[in-house]
């Protein structure tokens, strides 16, 4: 089951997740970057270049009381939180190194 799809300027992060099974994929533009195996949540750590930079991203699963949570950190900036409420889109300036914030309370 797809979990969550994240769009960060060319780069698109896909989680998904099959809770018979336990396991949890995490694609990169298609290409699959982590697979674990976890019932309660795990960390996934991959790097990603980005305009010819590396970029180390953590994308940590969890299950929570809305059920399969999951937060995104690009660099140590967090980009996406989970929490009670939903999901939360954050992509600061600093994370992006772009003048912009964009913030969404709702993913679909």
């Amino acid at each position: 089951m797809k979990i969550i799809v994240v769009n960060i300027g060319d780069t698109i992060i896909e989680f998904d997740n099959d809770m018979w099974t336990g396991h949890e994929n995490i694609y990169v533009n298609e290409a699959l970057v982590s697979r674990k195996f976890s019932w309660f949540g795990t960390d996934h750590i991959f790097e990603v270049k980005e305009d010819g930079v590396w970029v180390e991203y953590i994308l940590t699963t969890g299950f929570g009381w809305m059920g399969i949570t999951a937060d995104i950190t690009r660099n140590g900036i967090p980009i996406v939180e989970s929490g009670r409420q939903g999901m939360h889109l954050d992509i600061s300036n600093v994370a992006l190194g772009a003048p912009k914030n964009y913030r969404s309370d709702e993913f679909v």
